[in-house]
């Protein structure tokens, strides 16, 4: 952030050194455009307390794969667990932040239990688990909105990532969002 500010900087971390160095080209807004960090550890989640403008929260890839201990991580008590870490470490910030949500998986059908069934044991999980979910949506448009409104009131996710081949499908359920 230093280095969106006008003047020169100096620093000397553990990792690092600059001297003097103008940081070019400046940022158009004041302090810099919005730093978003994502991360699913308890380490990160504090850093992105601290110093994010926007927080991805995700599930801990700490295995350095996907593993069953990564697809449970992704479970609505795990975000819940993530989300008062966040609040405890971001004290007064908490309000100002705003929380993004990666979706891993987007799947269109009308029968969301039946493919949630087929990925609750690699959850180790509920049917209901998997479809709630934050990472993930299954469903119809109008079910993935409602989803989507539910996850918002209840973890605050302002807006959501979803894979690039999903985006044209998916346009039909940011339009049901307009306006809400």
């Amino acid at each position: 952030r230093q280095l969106f500010a006008n003047g020169p900087v100096t620093f000397a971390g553990r990792h690092y050194r600059i001297t003097d160095l103008e940081g070019t080209p400046k940022p158009a807004t004041t302090g810099g455009p919005p730093i978003i960090i994502a991360g699913g550890g308890p380490r990160l989640l504090r850093f992105a307390a601290a110093e994010a403008d926007i927080i991805g929260v995700n599930p801990s890839t700490r295995a350095g794969r996907d593993s069953p201990a990564t697809a449970r991580d992704a479970l609505p008590d795990s975000i819940d667990a993530k989300f008062q870490l966040l609040r405890d470490a971001a004290g007064e910030r908490f309000h100002s932040l705003e929380f993004n949500a990666w979706l891993s998986l987007v799947t269109f059908t009308d029968t969301p239990r039946e493919v949630a069934g087929r990925l609750s044991p690699r959850f180790e999980a509920t049917v209901d688990e998997v479809l709630d979910t934050p990472l993930m949506l299954i469903g119809t448009p109008d079910g993935m909105a409602e989803q989507l409104q539910r996850r918002r009131e209840r973890w605050g996710y302002s807006y959501i990532v979803v894979p690039g081949p999903m985006a044209r499908a998916f346009a039909g359920v940011a339009a049901r969002l307009a306006g809400t």
